[in-house]
C-alpha cells in the first residue's frame, strides 16, 4: 500500500513512472485510491464544502 501511495504521489506531481515499475496489486491499490479520492471530492462538492 505504501508503494502505491508513493507512486500515486509521483504521478500527481508529474513525474513519469512506467507500468513496468508497478506490481499488479500496486496498480489495483492505486485505482482504488483514485476512485475513493474522486468519491470524496464529489461528496464535498455535493455538500457545498
Amino acid at each position: 500500500m505504501r508503494r502505491a501511495l508513493d507512486y500515486r504521489a509521483l504521478l500527481h506531481i508529474g513525474l513519469p513512472i512506467s507500468l513496468d515499475d508497478l506490481d499488479a496489486d500496486e496498480m489495483i491499490a492505486m485505482l482504488i485510491l483514485e476512485e475513493e479520492q474522486n468519491r470524496f471530492d464529489n461528496e464535498k462538492i455535493n455538500n457545498g464544502q
